[in-house]
Order: C-alpha cells, then structure tokens, then sequence
C-alpha cells in the first residue's frame, strides 16, 4: 500500500467502517502523515455529510501541537513591520496589480 512505501502512518485509525462518501458504504478518504505528525497530533475527527461545506464526502480533519511539532519558533514578522496593510487600499491595489504582473510574467495565469 502506498502508506507502507512511503512510510506513511493513517491519522484516522479505528474509524475504518465509517463511510466517507455518501453513496457509499466504504470509507474511501483518508488523512495520512508521518510519524512526527502523527506523535503531534492531539485529536482527529470526522464530520457528518455538508456539515462543514456542501459536499457528497464527510470533512476529516486533524489537530497538531504546534509546539511539538515545530518547537519553539519565532514569529516571521511582527504586525508592524509588514508593508502591506490591508486597511490602505490603495497599497492593496498596488500589490494585487504587482502579483498579477508577476504571474503572469511567470505564465502561471492564461
């Protein structure tokens, strides 16, 4: 299985007879991770059918220890040093259009 050669550990153990898709009866879904991840993990859940968004499949999700899993980090940048302020629009205007041209550039956008 893909999980064994990837080294891979399910984050969703013990709910396997839970189907996952709603014309169905198998879970065909499924949240797969590392061993790290999986030692981080502080709970996991399933949701009912469009609970979270309208959808034929059920949300799973994960959370982690932020802590255990990446340790004491420092934040990336403090609030006040960020140069685009959402509030001022037209600096936002001036980075949408700046992003736009670059990927575009980059022949990301059609």
């Amino acid at each position: 299985m893909l999980e064994d050669s990837c080294q891979l550990v399910n984050l969703h153990p013990g709910d396997e007879q839970v189907p996952t898709y709603s014309e169905g009866g198998k879970k065909i879904d499924h949240i797969f991770g590392t061993q790290g991840i999986a030692g981080a993990m502080t709970q996991n859940g399933i949701s009912d059918f469009a609970t979270i968004i309208p959808s034929d499949h059920r949300g799973l999700f994960i959370d982690l220890d932020a802590a255990q899993l990446f340790g004491n980090m420092k934040p990336l940048q403090t609030l006040p040093q960020r140069i685009l302020k959402s509030a001022d629009i037209k600096r936002v205007h001036q980075y949408k259009a700046s992003l736009f041209a670059k990927d575009t550039e980059a022949n990301i956008l059609p």
